[in-house]
C-alpha cells in the first residue's frame, strides 16, 4: 500500500507539474497568483505507519513549510497536521489529512496578504 499512495503522490505531482511550471510565476504579481489554480504544490508527501510528512508551498507568495501528521486507522477523520521547525510569528497554514485504503487526502488553506497593489488585498 505505501508504494501505491508514494506512486499516487508523484504521479500527481508529475500532473500538475506538467500543466503548470514549477516555481513562482514572475510574470504575474501576488493579488493574481493568489486566484490561480493549483495555488499549492505538495512534495515528498510520506506516508509511514502513523505518519504522514509533506512540504507545502504556496504558489501566491512564495512561502514553504514542512508539516509532520499523525494518522489513526485507516478510513477515520481528518487529522491536524503541525509545522515543523519554528513557525512564523504570524503564521495561518492550517493542514489536515485523511487516510484510506487507498490513498492519502490533504487539505491546506493559508490566510496572506498581497501588497502589490494599492492598499492590501
Amino acid at each position: 500500500m505505501l508504494q501505491q499512495l508514494s506512486l499516487l503522490a508523484t504521479l500527481g505531482a508529475v500532473l500538475v507539474a506538467a500543466q503548470f511550471p514549477p516555481g513562482p510565476d514572475t510574470t504575474a504579481g501576488c493579488t493574481s497568483k493568489s486566484f490561480s489554480v493549483p495555488s499549492w504544490f505538495l512534495n515528498n508527501l510520506h506516508y509511514s505507519g502513523s505518519n504522514v510528512t509533506f512540504s507545502a508551498v504556496n504558489r501566491a507568495n512564495n512561502y514553504t513549510a514542512s508539516l509532520a501528521c499523525k494518522v489513526g486507522e485507516a478510513g477515520s477523520s481528518w487529522n491536524a497536521c503541525a509545522v515543523q521547525g519554528k513557525p512564523f510569528s504570524n503564521d495561518t497554514i492550517s493542514a489536515s489529512v485523511q487516510v484510506s485504503e487507498s490513498d492519502v487526502s490533504v487539505k491546506v488553506g493559508q490566510t496572506w496578504t498581497c501588497t502589490d497593489r494599492p492598499g492590501k488585498v
